[in-house]
């Protein structure tokens, strides 16, 4: 149903988006450290299992979800109506689940503050991938999380995102940039652009594929809008609410002339670096997560 990459600062604003679903899924994650998976039970988190990469042992439960949240990054995948595991080792909501990792993380931050740890070696062993085998940081399809929840996700984080829509041939319908901190630098629609293309792909009922991508590249911000106030004035339009259906095989289309796939000046990506272990708690970065946007 999705698939991408994750970093540790955006585990938690995964794991969330996630658990507000009302499906059954299951969510796969692979790291240098192993693979976990963690079933959602009507958004309810009830079983994780580690398998380390390592011949030590696989864990389960809240020991599991520590070392989870513990991650640099990696991929991940979630499927829809998993079979049932068979057990239940976690017991809690998302949020006091969130709430513990961030007080055991902050603790163990504060007692291996100076602790470093070398991951080159690791590093090394991935160091041949071709670019674009690890460009994508999050793909669905439009019918299993709508267009304005994937912008919604990803405009929480203070980097660049490109959000495309793509058709199943990967020709690019339609795509908007995310500049950092809730702003949509730029939006295009076939021969439209800026607020005109922002509504047109909030409208767009044809089945596609949603993929987004790291820019890396610092923007100047304002150049469309906020996006919260963006899909307030597309609500109160009726075209957020008017057609709650999924989209369908046979849909609207873009009109004008069709996208060629680039975006608005692109800027050259640089080179990817592998993602640094960062400091910052959990709980620091839950404190963004909770508080209420303006």
């Amino acid at each position: 149903m999705i698939e991408g990459t994750f970093t540790h600062q955006a585990l938690p604003a995964l794991f969330r988006f996630l658990a507000a679903r009302d499906d059954s899924l299951l969510w796969e994650l692979s790291t240098l450290a192993g693979t976990f998976r963690l079933t959602f039970q009507k958004g309810v988190p009830v079983d994780i299992m580690f398998n380390p990469a390592r011949p030590v042992g696989a864990t389960v439960g809240l020991k599991a979800l520590q070392t989870l949240f513990l991650q640099v990054g990696g991929r991940f995948q979630a499927f829809r109506d998993p079979p049932d595991p068979g057990r239940r080792t976690l017991n809690a909501t998302s949020e006091q689940l969130l709430i513990e990792m961030a007080t055991l993380e902050d603790e163990s931050i504060n007692r291996q503050r100076e602790v470093r740890v070398d991951v080159s070696a690791e590093l090394a062993l991935v160091s041949d991938l071709l670019d674009q085998d690890h460009q994508t940081t999050f793909r669905t399809n439009n019918r299993d999380v709508p267009w304005p929840a994937v912008l919604q996700l990803f405009a929480l984080s203070e980097g660049a995102y490109n959000v495309a829509l793509l058709e199943r041939d990967g020709t690019v319908v339609g795509q908007v940039l995310l500049g950092g901190n809730g702003i949509v630098e730029a939006a295009e629609y076939g021969g439209l652009s800026g607020k005109d293309a922002f509504s047109a792909l909030i409208t767009h009922r044809r089945r596609g594929m949603i993929d987004v991508q790291d820019q890396d590249v610092t923007v100047c911000s304002g150049h469309v809008g906020p996006l919260d106030r963006l899909l307030m004035t597309e609500f109160l339009a009726g075209r957020l609410s008017s057609d709650p259906s999924p989209p369908t095989e046979a849909g609207l289309t873009p009109t004008g002339a069709a996208p060629d796939g680039r975006f608005l000046s692109p800027p050259a990506r640089k080179e990817q670096q592998p993602p640094a272990p960062s400091v910052e708690s959990l709980k620091a970065r839950l404190s963004g997560l909770f508080r209420r946007r303006p």
